[in-house]
C-alpha cells in the first residue's frame, strides 16, 4: 500500500513478460498451443494495449471515490462559510442577496458535511481492502 503500481508501469511489464513468453532464444516468434497461432509483434502490442486500458478502468473507478470526499468536504466549508456570515432574520437591509439569512445555506452545509464523512469511510474501506 505504500507506493502504488502505475498502469503504464504494470503495461511495460506485461509487454516484455509477453515477449519472452512467446519468443525463443534466438528470437524467433513461437506457435500459440491452445489456438496453434503465430504471436508476433502486433499481437503483443495489441495485447499489452488491452492491458492498459483495462488497468486504467479498474483504477477510474476507486479514483472517482477516493475524489468525492474531498470535494463535497471543500463544498462544505464553503457553504457553512456563507451561513456564518447571514444576517439576522429582523434586518431590513440584506446584504447577501437573501441567500443566506435562511436555515437553506445551513441544511445543505450539514448535508455535504455528512455527504464528505461518509465518502471519506468508503474511501478508507477502499483503502484497505483493494
Amino acid at each position: 500500500y505504500g507506493n502504488p503500481i502505475r498502469c503504464r508501469d504494470k503495461t511495460k511489464v506485461f509487454h516484455d513478460m509477453l515477449m519472452a513468453i512467446h519468443t525463443t532464444i534466438s528470437g524467433e516468434w513461437t506457435e500459440d498451443p491452445a489456438t496453434e497461432a503465430r504471436w508476433s509483434e502486433d499481437a503483443v502490442n495489441r495485447a499489452s494495449t488491452e492491458f492498459l486500458h483495462s488497468c486504467q478502468a479498474s483504477k477510474g473507478s476507486l479514483g472517482y471515490i477516493l475524489a468525492c470526499g474531498p470535494v463535497f468536504s471543500s463544498l462544505a466549508c464553503v457553504v457553512c462559510a456563507f451561513v456564518l456570515f447571514r444576517q439576522p432574520s429582523s434586518s431590513t437591509d440584506k446584504k447577501c442577496g437573501g441567500c443566506c439569512d435562511s436555515t437553506l445555506g445551513a441544511n445543505i452545509g450539514q448535508g455535504l458535511a455528512i455527504m464528505a464523512v461518509a465518502m471519506a469511510l468508503i474511501g478508507f474501506w477502499v483503502i484497505a481492502y483493494e
